[in-house]
């Protein structure tokens, strides 16, 4: 079969599942709770050693790694990014 949508869904690389199921299955908390609990701590660790991860690969900074939920959420990310870069020049940004 070949599939042409992957625009709109894509299939999961089974080394990503095979990293991932600690967390939908074991450590499943929310990795940005300010209360500290110990799930919770080992989520934000997951997701910390992931965002350096992602950094090395890429010779960025793991701050300069964002994950975002939605493709909505990360198109607004980048367009917020780019009209703060531009603020002093008092551009324009058109979307559809």
């Amino acid at each position: 079969m070949i599939y042409l949508d992957n625009a709109a869904c894509t299939r999961l690389d089974e080394q990503v599942l095979e990293a991932m199921k600690p967390y939908f299955f074991d450590t499943y908390a929310v990795a940005t709770s300010e209360f500290g609990y110990s799930m919770g701590i080992d989520a934000k660790e997951g997701l910390e050693r992931a965002r350096e991860g992602i950094a090395s690969k890429l010779s960025a900074n793991s701050e300069e790694i964002i994950f975002t939920s939605s493709d909505t959420e990360a198109s607004n990310t980048a367009l917020k990014g780019v009209a703060w870069a531009l603020k002093e020049k008092k551009a324009s940004i058109l979307s559809s």
